[in-house]
């Protein structure tokens, strides 16, 4: 029997990835293989668990869900395990004093390629548990067949982060945050390359490939792009695309007229806690929150229509909240 005969005798595995949003914002340095098997191994995950014990995949079943012949990972296991233990993912959070604080996390304690049975075994570090275990809100749920099939890294990641905004319909994002959680902050110096391979290569991958689709725009100052604002539509697979607005448009964030995207910032900060925390939050410490970061959010944005200042309100309150939570 074939090593990848035998990788068909893995048990069921999970189907759905389930992440802080914390950790979908992490800047992540993986290959598309190293994507595919991280990924794979974070569906596993028991979230229940209050520690993290050793997960298993095939490798024969994500060339499956991938929907790829090639059995280039088989081929690339061991330096896949040897990179995964080496590579760290890093996150931005917002300490009150000292404001942005990155923090570099090793993701692996171990990984180890069964070579006779065609699988990749793993353990987490244990710091990694605030981020993949007992999340109760502020975490991002997505389809890791949807996740596989896509064919590049950065389409991977664009679609992680809709997923996360999907409720909202929206997502706005500097363009300097968006190299930087793609990795790309040396390539691409041009944004009109970043846009064509990069944003526009996504666009088609994601909407030929997961449940949802998007449309963007490119805010500028001046004829510089300082931010992207991503539309996102579910696609229904099984039915017509849904069909969105025309999907290049550049704006000027100071004489654009484009309609606004409107919603209620505090409402949706709510959204995203647990029903213990919202319970132990008083109206005026809602308001102190947002008031603080909507002020924040203006001296940045002073001139900014609102839409702008809600949607950097609401990242500088989700910011804020979530050291209580570390």
């Amino acid at each position: 029997m074939s090593v990848i005969d035998k990788a068909t005798q893995a048990p069921e595995e999970r189907k759905t990835i389930v992440k802080s949003n914390r950790m979908v914002k992490a800047k992540t340095p993986f290959t598309k293989l190293e994507h595919r098997v991280v990924a794979s191994l974070i569906a596993q995950i028991d979230r229940d668990q209050e520690s993290f014990g050793i997960q298993r995949v095939s490798l024969r079943n994500i060339i499956e869900r991938a929907e790829v012949s090639s059995t280039e990972i088989f081929r690339k296991a061991r330096d896949i395990c040897d990179r995964l233990v080496e590579k760290s993912v890093g996150i931005c959070t917002y300490d009150e004093d000292r404001g942005r604080v990155y923090t570099a996390y090793t993701l692996f304690r171990q990984c180890r390629y069964v070579e006779q049975e065609g699988l990749i075994e793993a353990k987490f570090e244990e710091e990694m548990r605030p981020l993949l275990l007992q999340l109760k809100n502020r975490f991002t749920m997505y389809s890791l067949n949807f996740f596989l099939r896509l064919p590049s890294r950065h389409s991977m990641r664009i679609y992680e982060l809709l997923k996360m905004r999907e409720d909202l319909g929206a997502m706005r994002i500097s363009v300097e945050e968006f190299r930087e959680t793609l990795g790309l902050e040396n390539s691409y110096d041009r944004f009109t390359d970043l846009r064509r391979l990069v944003v526009e290569k996504a666009r088609h991958q994601i909407k030929e490939n997961t449940d949802i689709q998007f449309t963007y725009r490119v805010e500028r100052e001046g004829r510089t792009a300082k931010w992207l604002r991503f539309f996102v539509q579910t696609s229904g697979r099984e039915e017509d695309p849904v069909e969105g607005p025309a999907p290049q448009m550049d704006i000027n964030v100071d004489t654009g007229s484009e309609t606004d995207l409107r919603f209620d910032v505090k409402t949706w900060f709510l959204k995203g806690l647990s029903q213990e925390e919202v319970r132990g939050l008083d109206q005026k410490e809602i308001e102190a929150l947002h008031e603080s970061a909507r002020s924040e959010a203006k001296k940045c944005h002073p001139d900014g229509k609102k839409s702008v200042i809600a949607s950097e309100t609401l990242r500088r309150m989700e910011e804020k909240w979530e050291p209580g939570r570390s």
